[in-house]
């Protein structure tokens, strides 16, 4: 996800995030998901909720399962 300056990356089980400043640090190199966790939380919420807003996605069987559980559900 992004927003502004930040990009956050999250597993969809949440057990692993990653939050990244593009305008100081555009290789993406220093996780800074610790030092700013009210933008990480910020940012999660936001995701969620638009991840919750997503019609049922549809695919092949043949191309693999994509029904990850995600927190909160």
């Amino acid at each position: 996800m992004r927003q502004g300056q930040w990009k956050l990356l999250m597993n969809p089980d949440g057990s692993r995030v990653e939050l990244y400043n593009l305008s100081a640090d555009p290789t993406e190199l220093d996780n800074l998901s610790r030092e700013y966790p009210q933008i990480v939380q910020q940012m999660q919420k936001a995701l969620l909720e638009w991840h919750k807003a997503l019609p049922p996605a549809k695919f092949q069987a043949s191309a693999g399962q994509n029904d990850y559980n995600w927190p909160g559900e």
